[in-house]
């Protein structure tokens, strides 16, 4: 990723979060898909952990935790 790269923060709002909301956008919409995998790749090389099964569990509807919404990762995961 570039030094220069740009942030671009996508939140819908306070509690409104929640894991698997953007899965149909990330499997049909390839540029969405691509600059997801890039930012999940960026984050999993900073913190240690793959987020995708967070970000894309099994189980449609699944709420993200609570005290993680306010986390820095979450800005990924909307």
């Amino acid at each position: 990723m570039a030094e220069d790269a740009e942030v671009v923060f996508m939140l819908p709002g306070g509690g409104a979060q929640y894991a698997g909301m953007a899965r149909d956008l990330y499997g049909t919409e390839p540029v969405f898909r691509e600059w997801m995998d890039r930012g999940l790749d960026h984050m999993a090389k900073a913190s240690g952990e793959d987020l995708r099964a967070l970000w894309l569990p099994p189980k449609r509807g699944a709420r993200l935790p609570t005290s993680g919404c306010s986390s820095p990762r979450s800005s990924c995961l909307c």
